[in-house]
């Protein structure tokens, strides 16, 4: 048989002593965790985000639906009694009103809805509630207008 020609030892190429590559090394290695690391806490990322937003729709839809019931029953009210049932300003009507044993059940955090006249006339007012609660340590607040008469 004869003998390598320069020293090669076979037909990959690789020279006398050399211990052949199989694999990566560990920089590379290191690197790829690296990556995957950097991919996963993206994706965490986005996925309490989205979390975040859901919760903020649900509370919203929530609070409107409070806002909803509530004018509904301003609406119900006659129109006599509306400033004495609802009194203006007063979050939740204020202790002794008739307001306290409507408004309950409140499942928002701190959840307060405040019933607000800005105009009003002798046949006329303008209704304004409001609903304000905590949410992740951040105040919310929301708002439904309408106007009443006396017809």
């Amino acid at each position: 048989m004869a003998r390598p020609v320069g020293g090669f030892t076979s037909a990959r190429g690789s020279r006398r002593g050399e211990v052949p590559r199989s694999g990566g090394t560990f920089i590379e290695l290191v690197l790829a965790i690296f990556v995957f690391v950097l991919a996963g806490t993206g994706i965490v990322g986005s996925f309490l985000s989205a979390h975040q937003l859901s919760d903020h729709a649900q509370n919203t839809a929530i609070a409107i639906e409070d806002l909803r019931d509530m004018m509904e029953r301003i609406h119900a009210t006659p129109f006599a009694n509306l400033l004495t049932q609802f009194p203006a300003g007063v979050p939740d009507g204020g202790a002794g009103t008739p307001y306290t044993t409507i408004v309950g059940g409140y499942s928002l955090g701190s959840e307060q809805i405040t019933v607000t006249y800005p105009t009003q006339t002798p046949d006329a007012v303008e209704v304004v509630v409001t609903v304000n609660w905590i949410q992740a340590g951040w105040s919310r607040s929301t708002s439904l207008s309408s106007w009443r008469t006396s017809s």
